[in-house]
């Protein structure tokens, strides 16, 4: 026959009542990875690493100096992923004005040496 055990049952019963729980998370993390301030960081990360590329091609840059530029591009995305997840509260995962100021400082700081 069938035995009842609790700690099935329970186990259960949290799985059923955090369902909605963890698809409202899930929904804001959604959001917060394509926050307007993150997205234009982000974007703005992904055409340099194209100029870079590109000016590799063209005989521009060196492949070595491609590489550390490509090094300080991959710095300023990490900054942006630990400022987003360190900004506060579960869900938050933005980045401030001040904050996207600064990245966008290196950004243009790195697309300088790109265009020289």
């Amino acid at each position: 026959m069938f035995r009842f055990d609790k700690s099935l049952f329970f186990g259960i019963f949290v799985l059923v009542l955090s369902g909605p729980a963890i698809s409202n998370a899930q929904a804001g993390e959604v959001w917060t990875r394509h926050h307007p301030r993150r997205a234009e960081v982000l974007g703005r990360a992904h055409h340099l690493d194209h100029r870079i590329h590109q000016e590799v091609i063209e005989g521009e840059l060196s492949p070595a100096r491609a590489a550390a530029l490509h090094q300080q591009v991959r710095q300023v995305v990490g900054t942006q992923n630990w400022e987003a997840r360190h900004q506060g509260g579960i869900l938050n995962g933005y980045i401030t004005e001040g904050q996207q100021h600064q990245l966008n400082l290196r950004e243009n700081a790195i697309s300088q040496e790109v265009g020289q």
